[in-house]
């Protein structure tokens, strides 16, 4: 037999060669020199060994496309192990469909949260939408008002908005 049967390669009519299996995730091989020929799961490479530019994950179990969001990345390219996409300035996340830590409101392109120190319980407000996380009593997006029978968001009251409801002083 001087050939190896197909998903195999080797020389097996020289002596002490024998036929060995394609290293290629079960697609086809050189018959001689087992290069592969038709990479399969979105893979490249001699040996198959490699995902392919916009792709990501372990090869052996087949790479996933990067599906890097337009809004925030640079381009469809991601770490081919990690699968985190090269982002926007402001933009995180693994597919930059967020805003980074800091700034919020994707639809305004991530502005800085700017959240109101006092009225708010975090300077990180939330990536998608932008809103900051209000204390008990102020309101607003960058929680900078006081809501309705609460009073004095100012410098002197760092602890937000005072208010006295039903005989319970806040």
């Amino acid at each position: 037999h001087s050939s190896c049967d197909d998903g195999y390669y080797g020389n097996p009519s020289e002596p002490g060669g024998s036929c060995l299996p394609c290293p290629c995730h079960g697609g086809p091989c050189d018959g001689r020199s087992g290069e592969c020929i038709d990479c399969v799961g979105n893979t490249e490479g001699w040996r198959c060994e490699r995902c392919k530019s916009g792709y990501w994950g372990l090869p052996d179990d087949g790479c996933e496309p990067c599906s890097c969001a337009e809004v925030g990345a640079l381009e469809n390219v991601c770490d081919v192990i990690t699968g985190q996409c090269i982002c926007k300035p402001r933009y995180g996340g693994r597919r930059c469909d967020e805003c980074d830590s800091g700034y919020g409101n994707l639809d305004l392109e991530c502005p800085p949260c700017e959240c109101n120190v006092n009225g708010s319980s975090s300077e990180v407000c939330h990536k998608v939408s932008g809103h900051c996380e209000c204390r008990l009593g102020t309101e607003g997006a960058k929680c900078d008002r006081c809501a309705e029978e609460f009073f004095g968001l100012s410098e002197e009251f760092p602890d937000g908005c005072e208010g006295d409801i039903h005989g319970q002083y806040y």
